[in-house]
């Protein structure tokens, strides 16, 4: 069982980096469903992006070394991905 103490380290190491991740994917997922998709297509949509979400939410919590939305998907030899990257390929979706 962890202490107290290591709960509130895994609650600042883990915890707040997936909520501001959080915000950052959903928001721009939010705005492509709204403005693009199709109403009868917006639950699969959503449903399909729900999936990456879950396996980002996975990999944080089982990687010690995981910090945040962008850094989860960069090697650690290569350049971190930026946001535009990430932009650009919800734009491919459409």
């Amino acid at each position: 069982m962890q202490s107290v103490e290591a709960g509130a380290q895994n609650v600042q190491e883990k915890f707040v980096p997936a909520m501001e991740s959080s915000v950052k994917f959903w928001t721009g997922i939010s705005v492509v469903n709204y403005a693009l998709v199709p109403v009868h297509l917006r639950p699969v949509f959503v449903s399909c992006w729900s999936i990456v979400w879950q396996s980002y939410l996975s990999y944080v919590s089982n990687n010690k070394n995981s910090t945040g939305l962008l850094s989860a998907f960069a090697d650690e030899e290569e350049e971190q991905i930026d946001e535009t990257t990430l932009g650009s390929s919800l734009k491919l979706l459409h």
